[in-house]
Protein backbone atom coordinates (compact mmCIF):
# COMPACT_ATOMS: atom_id res chain seq x y z
CA UNK A 1 0.00 0.00 0.00
CA UNK A 2 2.51 6.00 3.35
CA UNK A 3 4.22 12.71 8.84
CA UNK A 4 5.76 10.90 11.80
CA UNK A 5 8.48 11.99 14.27
CA UNK A 6 11.90 9.79 14.11
CA UNK A 7 13.38 7.63 16.42
CA UNK A 8 16.18 9.29 18.32
CA UNK A 9 18.86 9.35 20.50
CA UNK A 10 20.15 12.55 19.76
CA UNK A 11 20.30 15.11 16.66
CA UNK A 12 17.37 14.38 14.42
CA UNK A 13 17.96 13.90 10.24
CA UNK A 14 15.23 15.35 8.95
CA UNK A 15 11.69 15.11 8.88
CA UNK A 16 10.49 12.62 7.25
CA UNK A 17 7.50 12.12 4.79
CA UNK A 18 4.86 10.06 4.58
CA UNK A 19 5.63 6.28 3.10
CA UNK A 20 2.72 6.68 0.84
CA UNK A 21 3.04 10.44 -0.17
CA UNK A 22 5.72 10.62 -3.66
CA UNK A 23 9.50 10.53 -3.31
CA UNK A 24 10.02 12.55 -6.24
CA UNK A 25 12.99 14.15 -4.61
CA UNK A 26 15.22 11.21 -4.02
CA UNK A 27 18.16 11.80 -6.60
CA UNK A 28 19.11 8.28 -7.02
CA UNK A 29 15.80 7.12 -7.68
CA UNK A 30 15.42 9.84 -10.03
CA UNK A 31 18.48 8.80 -11.80
CA UNK A 32 17.17 5.38 -11.65
CA UNK A 33 14.02 6.19 -13.69
CA UNK A 34 15.85 8.03 -16.35
CA UNK A 35 18.40 5.33 -16.89
CA UNK A 36 15.29 2.78 -17.09
CA UNK A 37 13.92 5.66 -19.70
CA UNK A 38 16.80 5.80 -21.92
CA UNK A 39 18.35 2.80 -21.68
CA UNK A 40 16.39 -0.08 -21.40
CA UNK A 41 16.06 -2.47 -24.14
CA UNK A 42 13.97 -5.68 -24.90
CA UNK A 43 14.89 -8.45 -23.11
CA UNK A 44 13.97 -12.25 -23.40
CA UNK A 45 10.66 -13.09 -22.25
CA UNK A 46 10.08 -14.30 -19.24
CA UNK A 47 7.05 -16.22 -17.64
CA UNK A 48 5.64 -15.36 -14.26
CA UNK A 49 6.04 -18.21 -11.80
CA UNK A 50 3.24 -20.02 -9.97
CA UNK A 51 3.99 -18.59 -6.03
CA UNK A 52 2.51 -15.10 -5.78
CA UNK A 53 4.67 -12.56 -3.79
CA UNK A 54 2.42 -11.02 -0.90
CA UNK A 55 4.64 -7.58 -0.78
CA UNK A 56 4.39 -5.31 2.53
CA UNK A 57 6.44 -2.96 4.20
CA UNK A 58 6.29 0.54 6.48
CA UNK A 59 9.05 2.36 6.07
CA UNK A 60 10.51 5.20 7.83
CA UNK A 61 12.73 7.62 5.49
CA UNK A 62 15.90 9.37 7.62
CA UNK A 63 15.92 6.50 10.35
CA UNK A 64 17.50 7.51 13.22
CA UNK A 65 18.39 4.75 16.19
CA UNK A 66 15.58 2.29 16.84
CA UNK A 67 13.45 -0.14 14.61
CA UNK A 68 12.60 1.99 11.75
CA UNK A 69 10.38 -0.80 9.64
CA UNK A 70 8.57 -4.06 9.80
CA UNK A 71 7.05 -6.15 7.97
CA UNK A 72 4.66 -9.66 8.14
CA UNK A 73 5.74 -12.80 5.92
CA UNK A 74 3.88 -16.03 5.94
CA UNK A 75 5.88 -17.37 8.77
CA UNK A 76 7.64 -14.64 9.93
CA UNK A 77 7.52 -11.17 11.62
CA UNK A 78 10.73 -8.66 10.47
CA UNK A 79 12.32 -5.28 12.24
CA UNK A 80 14.71 -3.31 10.95
CA UNK A 81 16.53 -1.84 13.99
CA UNK A 82 18.99 0.79 13.27
CA UNK A 83 22.08 1.02 14.89
CA UNK A 84 24.24 4.91 14.48
CA UNK A 85 27.09 6.14 15.47
CA UNK A 86 25.94 9.92 17.99
CA UNK A 87 28.23 11.84 16.36
CA UNK A 88 27.82 15.04 14.41
CA UNK A 89 28.31 13.37 10.99
CA UNK A 90 26.02 10.62 12.18
CA UNK A 91 26.19 6.64 10.28
CA UNK A 92 23.65 3.96 10.44
CA UNK A 93 23.69 0.17 9.98
CA UNK A 94 20.41 -1.68 9.45
CA UNK A 95 20.40 -5.45 11.42
CA UNK A 96 17.52 -7.66 10.00
CA UNK A 97 15.27 -9.06 13.28
CA UNK A 98 13.24 -11.74 12.99
CA UNK A 99 10.46 -13.76 15.40
CA UNK A 100 8.19 -16.47 14.82
CA UNK A 101 4.47 -15.49 13.93
CA UNK A 102 3.33 -17.67 16.72
CA UNK A 103 5.68 -15.58 19.53
CA UNK A 104 8.79 -16.09 21.10
CA UNK A 105 12.02 -14.01 20.96
CA UNK A 106 13.30 -11.59 18.19
CA UNK A 107 16.62 -13.22 16.58
CA UNK A 108 19.19 -11.18 14.38
CA UNK A 109 19.43 -12.64 10.81
CA UNK A 110 22.39 -12.32 8.63
CA UNK A 111 21.19 -9.14 6.80
CA UNK A 112 23.47 -6.68 7.94
CA UNK A 113 23.76 -3.13 5.34
CA UNK A 114 26.86 -1.17 5.25
CA UNK A 115 26.92 1.84 7.52
CA UNK A 116 25.52 5.07 5.57
CA UNK A 117 24.89 8.37 6.25
CA UNK A 118 21.47 8.76 8.27
CA UNK A 119 20.34 11.76 6.28
CA UNK A 120 18.54 11.69 3.08
CA UNK A 121 16.06 8.60 2.49
CA UNK A 122 15.97 5.50 4.61
CA UNK A 123 15.85 1.60 4.23
CA UNK A 124 12.50 0.23 2.66
CA UNK A 125 11.98 -3.39 3.92
CA UNK A 126 9.64 -5.52 2.23
CA UNK A 127 8.83 -9.62 2.36
CA UNK A 128 7.46 -11.97 -0.05
CA UNK A 129 5.47 -15.07 0.70
CA UNK A 130 8.19 -17.34 0.17
CA UNK A 131 9.82 -15.64 2.99
CA UNK A 132 12.90 -13.70 0.91
CA UNK A 133 13.15 -10.59 2.82
CA UNK A 134 14.65 -7.62 1.10
CA UNK A 135 15.54 -4.21 2.79
CA UNK A 136 16.09 -1.91 -0.45
CA UNK A 137 18.67 1.29 0.37
CA UNK A 138 18.35 3.88 -1.95
CA UNK A 139 21.00 6.09 -0.21
CA UNK A 140 23.96 3.60 -0.79
CA UNK A 141 22.03 2.52 -4.06
CA UNK A 142 21.54 -1.45 -2.96
CA UNK A 143 19.64 -3.82 -2.11
CA UNK A 144 20.05 -6.49 0.29
CA UNK A 145 18.18 -9.77 0.66
CA UNK A 146 18.06 -13.33 2.46
CA UNK A 147 15.78 -16.12 2.04
CA UNK A 148 14.38 -17.55 4.80
CA UNK A 149 16.56 -16.33 6.71
CA UNK A 150 20.28 -17.71 5.25
CA UNK A 151 22.82 -15.60 4.09
CA UNK A 152 22.23 -12.52 2.42
CA UNK A 153 23.52 -11.29 -0.20
CA UNK A 154 23.79 -7.48 -1.79
CA UNK A 155 23.91 -5.85 -5.12
CA UNK A 156 23.79 -2.57 -6.17
CA UNK A 157 20.71 -0.73 -7.86
CA UNK A 158 20.74 -1.31 -11.55
CA UNK A 159 18.25 -0.62 -14.33
CA UNK A 160 16.93 -4.01 -15.92
CA UNK A 161 15.54 -5.07 -19.41
CA UNK A 162 11.14 -5.04 -19.85
CA UNK A 163 10.06 -8.25 -18.48
CA UNK A 164 6.68 -10.38 -19.52
CA UNK A 165 4.76 -10.46 -16.17
CA UNK A 166 5.90 -10.19 -12.21
CA UNK A 167 8.27 -13.34 -11.42
CA UNK A 168 7.30 -14.83 -8.04
CA UNK A 169 10.44 -13.01 -6.04
CA UNK A 170 9.33 -9.65 -7.68
CA UNK A 171 8.41 -6.66 -5.69
CA UNK A 172 6.09 -4.19 -7.07
CA UNK A 173 5.25 -0.81 -5.30
CA UNK A 174 5.83 3.04 -6.22
CA UNK A 175 7.43 2.72 -2.50
CA UNK A 176 10.36 0.90 -4.19
CA UNK A 177 11.01 3.29 -7.50
CA UNK A 178 8.72 6.29 -6.49
CA UNK A 179 10.38 8.46 -9.41
CA UNK A 180 9.42 5.48 -12.00
CA UNK A 181 7.39 6.88 -15.07
CA UNK A 182 6.41 2.71 -15.51
CA UNK A 183 5.20 0.04 -13.66
CA UNK A 184 8.47 -1.49 -12.38
CA UNK A 185 9.70 -4.87 -10.77
CA UNK A 186 12.43 -5.12 -8.47
CA UNK A 187 13.77 -8.08 -8.74
CA UNK A 188 15.97 -9.00 -4.89
CA UNK A 189 18.07 -11.44 -5.89
CA UNK A 190 19.71 -9.23 -8.63
CA UNK A 191 18.81 -5.86 -8.03
CA UNK A 192 17.03 -5.11 -10.93
CA UNK A 193 14.79 -2.54 -11.73
CA UNK A 194 12.56 -4.28 -14.87
CA UNK A 195 9.42 -2.53 -16.30
CA UNK A 196 6.90 -4.65 -17.33
CA UNK A 197 6.64 -5.04 -21.14
CA UNK A 198 2.91 -4.21 -21.20
CA UNK A 199 2.66 -1.00 -19.60
CA UNK A 200 -1.58 0.38 -18.13
CA UNK A 201 -0.91 4.02 -19.15
CA UNK A 202 0.69 5.41 -22.67
CA UNK A 203 0.77 8.82 -21.26
CA UNK A 204 -0.26 10.54 -17.93
CA UNK A 205 1.83 10.44 -14.72
CA UNK A 206 2.09 7.36 -12.42
CA UNK A 207 1.29 8.49 -8.68
CA UNK A 208 0.85 5.02 -7.50
CA UNK A 209 1.03 1.56 -8.04
CA UNK A 210 0.80 -1.79 -5.91
CA UNK A 211 0.78 -5.85 -6.16
CA UNK A 212 -1.29 -8.19 -3.75
CA UNK A 213 -1.37 -11.71 -4.47
CA UNK A 214 -2.30 -11.96 -8.61
CA UNK A 215 -3.51 -8.63 -8.96
CA UNK A 216 -1.61 -5.51 -9.90
CA UNK A 217 -3.21 -2.43 -9.63
CA UNK A 218 -1.61 1.33 -10.96
CA UNK A 219 -2.95 5.24 -10.86
CA UNK A 220 -2.24 7.88 -13.14
CA UNK A 221 -3.32 11.57 -13.52
CA UNK A 222 -3.87 13.59 -16.83
CA UNK A 223 -5.14 16.77 -17.34
CA UNK A 224 -8.74 14.99 -18.17
CA UNK A 225 -8.53 13.49 -14.47
CA UNK A 226 -7.52 10.72 -12.53
CA UNK A 227 -7.55 7.04 -14.27
CA UNK A 228 -6.90 3.39 -12.44
CA UNK A 229 -5.74 0.05 -14.21
CA UNK A 230 -6.40 -3.41 -12.76
CA UNK A 231 -4.04 -6.60 -14.11
CA UNK A 232 -5.53 -9.92 -12.82
CA UNK A 233 -2.75 -12.24 -14.50
CA UNK A 234 0.53 -10.36 -12.94
CA UNK A 235 0.97 -7.45 -15.79
CA UNK A 236 0.40 -9.27 -19.02
CA UNK A 237 -3.03 -7.63 -19.54
CA UNK A 238 -4.67 -4.32 -18.01
CA UNK A 239 -8.39 -2.86 -17.49
CA UNK A 240 -8.72 0.63 -17.48
CA UNK A 241 -11.02 2.09 -14.78
CA UNK A 242 -11.81 5.79 -14.73
CA UNK A 243 -11.72 7.28 -11.18
CA UNK A 244 -14.73 9.57 -11.75
CA UNK A 245 -14.82 12.76 -9.73
CA UNK A 246 -11.20 12.99 -8.66
CA UNK A 247 -9.46 16.22 -9.92
CA UNK A 248 -5.92 15.18 -10.93
CA UNK A 249 -4.33 17.89 -9.23
CA UNK A 250 -4.59 16.51 -6.09
CA UNK A 251 -1.12 16.10 -4.02
CA UNK A 252 -1.25 12.68 -3.24
CA UNK A 253 -2.53 9.48 -4.68
CA UNK A 254 -2.31 6.33 -2.96
CA UNK A 255 -3.32 2.45 -3.70
CA UNK A 256 -3.86 0.29 -1.12
CA UNK A 257 -5.07 -3.23 -1.84
CA UNK A 258 -5.62 -6.72 -0.47
CA UNK A 259 -4.91 -9.96 -1.61
CA UNK A 260 -8.92 -10.43 -2.30
CA UNK A 261 -11.82 -7.94 -1.75
CA UNK A 262 -11.93 -4.42 -2.55
CA UNK A 263 -9.17 -1.83 -3.71
CA UNK A 264 -8.86 1.64 -2.31
CA UNK A 265 -7.70 4.50 -3.06
CA UNK A 266 -6.19 7.80 -1.03
CA UNK A 267 -5.73 11.49 -1.84
CA UNK A 268 -4.64 14.16 0.14
CA UNK A 269 -3.22 17.60 -0.12
CA UNK A 270 0.00 19.95 1.33
CA UNK A 271 -0.36 22.62 3.60
CA UNK A 272 1.98 25.68 3.60
CA UNK A 273 3.58 24.00 6.92
CA UNK A 274 4.17 20.63 4.72
CA UNK A 275 1.76 18.84 6.82
CA UNK A 276 -0.49 16.20 4.87
CA UNK A 277 -4.51 16.07 4.96
CA UNK A 278 -6.60 13.44 3.80
CA UNK A 279 -8.77 14.72 1.48
CA UNK A 280 -11.12 11.61 -0.04
CA UNK A 281 -10.90 7.93 0.36
CA UNK A 282 -12.29 5.72 -3.19
CA UNK A 283 -13.22 2.10 -3.18
CA UNK A 284 -14.23 -0.23 -5.53
CA UNK A 285 -15.62 -3.03 -4.75
CA UNK A 286 -15.31 -5.43 -8.01
CA UNK A 287 -12.86 -5.76 -10.40
CA UNK A 288 -14.84 -3.98 -13.32
CA UNK A 289 -16.87 -2.19 -11.00
CA UNK A 290 -16.80 1.64 -10.89
CA UNK A 291 -14.84 3.81 -7.95
CA UNK A 292 -17.03 5.45 -5.44
CA UNK A 293 -15.82 8.15 -3.10
CA UNK A 294 -16.58 7.02 0.56
CA UNK A 295 -19.09 8.96 2.60
CA UNK A 296 -16.74 9.47 5.83
CA UNK A 297 -16.35 10.76 7.92
CA UNK A 298 -12.69 10.07 7.21
CA UNK A 299 -9.40 10.52 9.34
CA UNK A 300 -7.97 13.86 9.17
CA UNK A 301 -4.49 12.62 8.32
CA UNK A 302 -2.73 9.27 7.22
CA UNK A 303 0.38 7.98 8.25
CA UNK A 304 -0.23 4.70 6.73
CA UNK A 305 -3.04 2.26 5.59
CA UNK A 306 -3.39 -0.98 4.52
CA UNK A 307 -6.23 -3.49 4.05
CA UNK A 308 -6.87 -6.02 6.23
CA UNK A 309 -9.64 -8.98 6.98
CA UNK A 310 -12.08 -6.81 8.11
CA UNK A 311 -11.74 -3.94 5.54
CA UNK A 312 -9.36 -0.86 5.63
CA UNK A 313 -7.20 0.49 8.36
CA UNK A 314 -5.74 3.97 8.77
CA UNK A 315 -3.16 5.20 11.46
CA UNK A 316 -3.59 8.64 11.84
CA UNK A 317 -0.12 11.46 12.68
CA UNK A 318 -1.87 11.11 16.44
CA UNK A 319 -1.37 7.39 16.40
CA UNK A 320 -5.07 6.89 16.35
CA UNK A 321 -5.99 3.17 14.04
CA UNK A 322 -9.09 3.82 12.34
CA UNK A 323 -11.35 0.99 10.81
CA UNK A 324 -13.88 1.85 7.43
CA UNK A 325 -16.83 1.17 8.56
CA UNK A 326 -20.40 -0.67 6.63
CA UNK A 327 -21.62 2.59 6.14
CA UNK A 328 -18.33 4.30 4.47
CA UNK A 329 -17.64 5.91 7.71
CA UNK A 330 -14.42 5.52 9.72
CA UNK A 331 -14.17 4.72 13.49
CA UNK A 332 -11.23 5.13 16.09
CA UNK A 333 -10.42 1.94 17.51
CA UNK A 334 -9.20 1.82 21.52
CA UNK A 335 -6.50 4.12 22.41
CA UNK A 336 -3.39 2.00 22.45
CA UNK A 337 -1.96 4.47 25.38
CA UNK A 338 1.43 5.98 25.53
CA UNK A 339 3.01 3.34 23.13
CA UNK A 340 1.27 4.27 19.85
CA UNK A 341 1.75 2.69 16.29
CA UNK A 342 2.86 4.90 13.41
CA UNK A 343 3.62 2.94 10.24
CA UNK A 344 1.67 -0.18 9.90
CA UNK A 345 2.27 -3.45 8.28
CA UNK A 346 0.84 -6.79 7.24
CA UNK A 347 1.11 -9.51 5.22
CA UNK A 348 0.28 -12.76 4.49
CA UNK A 349 0.50 -14.43 8.24
CA UNK A 350 -1.91 -11.67 9.30
CA UNK A 351 -0.47 -10.11 12.18
CA UNK A 352 0.06 -6.22 12.40
CA UNK A 353 3.37 -4.90 13.43
CA UNK A 354 4.65 -1.36 13.71
CA UNK A 355 6.85 1.23 14.10
CA UNK A 356 6.04 3.15 17.24
CA UNK A 357 5.43 7.05 17.07
CA UNK A 358 7.81 9.72 18.58
CA UNK A 359 11.47 9.55 20.41
CA UNK A 360 11.87 6.16 20.95
CA UNK A 361 15.51 5.44 21.05
CA UNK A 362 15.05 1.87 22.22
CA UNK A 363 14.42 -1.16 20.28
CA UNK A 364 10.95 -1.45 20.37
CA UNK A 365 7.65 -2.76 17.86
CA UNK A 366 3.78 -3.26 18.65
CA UNK A 367 2.29 -6.12 17.77
CA UNK A 368 -1.34 -6.83 17.13
CA UNK A 369 -3.65 -10.19 16.70
CA UNK A 370 -6.64 -8.52 16.49
CA UNK A 371 -6.12 -6.21 13.62
CA UNK A 372 -5.50 -3.00 16.02
CA UNK A 373 -7.91 -3.53 18.63
CA UNK A 374 -5.22 -4.14 21.11
CA UNK A 375 -1.27 -3.58 20.87
CA UNK A 376 1.53 -5.20 22.79
CA UNK A 377 5.11 -3.76 22.92
CA UNK A 378 8.10 -6.40 22.29
CA UNK A 379 11.81 -5.07 22.71
CA UNK A 380 14.09 -6.59 19.78
CA UNK A 381 17.20 -7.49 21.05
Amino acid sequence: MATADVLSGGPSPRRPRPRWLPVAGIALVVLLAVVLAARVTAGRPQAAATTPPAPTSAVRPGAAPGVVAVAIGARWAYALVADCDPGAARACAYRLHRRSLGGGAWTALPLLTETRASVGPGPVLAVTGDEVATVLEPAGGQVYSTADGAAATRHPLAPGPPIDAVPADGLVDSAYCGACQQVTVLEPVTGRLRPLRQQPFRDGRLRSYTLRGDVLWAVSATADGVTSARSADRGRTWTVLPVRGLASGIDALQLVTGPTGPAYLLSATTGTDGTSRLVGVWSTQAAAGAWERLPGPIPRSARSALAADRGLLVTDAGGTVWRLQPTGGFAALPDPGPARPELVATGPGRMLAATLRGRVPDRLVLTSYDEGESWRVEKVN
